[in-house]
């Protein structure tokens, strides 16, 4: 049990790291939109980045 914490600690990071990630990634995410020259398939790479983040760590929003 102690090496599977180890684990998930050295892959996830700590609780505050998990935490101060996905509150990163959602003030992202309200705060989204398309920046000064970038194209509809740039903007949509970066939006899916930040939802399969969120995702990953367990954070997940309802359409």
């Amino acid at each position: 049990m102690e090496m599977w914490e180890k684990i998930r600690i050295t892959y996830e990071g700590s609780d505050k790291v998990k935490e101060t990630r996905i509150d990163i990634l959602v003030t992202q995410y309200e705060r989204f939109q398309i920046q000064s020259g970038e194209t509809i398939t740039q903007m949509f790479s970066r939006f899916t980045d930040i939802t399969n983040g969120l995702a990953g760590l367990g954070k997940n929003y309802e359409m």
